[in-house]
């Protein structure tokens, strides 16, 4: 009768560490950004910007990521989202051109730090830059 309950406990123990185990473990997420394009009013309040180019590429110029470098355009919210493959470190360009004659554009710039598990914010102020465009 003793070796009968060592056997259950022992039988027990080994399912509930197969259990623990096999629920503990998953994938981490990819990392991703939520970038937010604004520009200020008069009275320094935050304007969503539709319609803004976002380049998020890498922080080295001699990086061959090509597939990092990407554009994408805001929403009416003024936010894009991206998600990567692997942790890294980005740099975030945004642009919105305003005027012809005389061109005007507005713009900022913010870096991405990107992890598994996680979605970094950024918010990118875009204030007037004529005659030059960052892209």
């Amino acid at each position: 009768m003793n070796n009968s309950k060592i056997f259950n406990f022992i039988v027990f123990a080994f399912i509930s560490l197969g259990v623990i185990t096999l629920s503990s473990c998953k994938d981490p997420e990819i990392p991703k950004a939520n970038i937010s394009v604004v520009k200020k009013d008069a009275s320094n309040v935050d304007i969503p910007v539709q319609g803004a180019t976002v380049r998020v590429k890498p922080t080295a110029p001699d990086c061959n990521w090509s597939n990092v470098d990407t554009i994408q355009y805001t929403d009416a919210s003024g936010q894009v989202h991206f998600e990567f493959e692997y942790e890294m470190i980005l740099d975030v360009e945004a642009e919105k051109k305003y005027s012809d004659d005389p061109p005007v554009y507005f713009s900022g710039v913010g870096i991405l730090i990107l992890k598994e598990d996680e979605t970094y914010p950024e918010k990118i102020i875009l204030s007037v830059e004529s005659d030059l465009s960052i892209f």
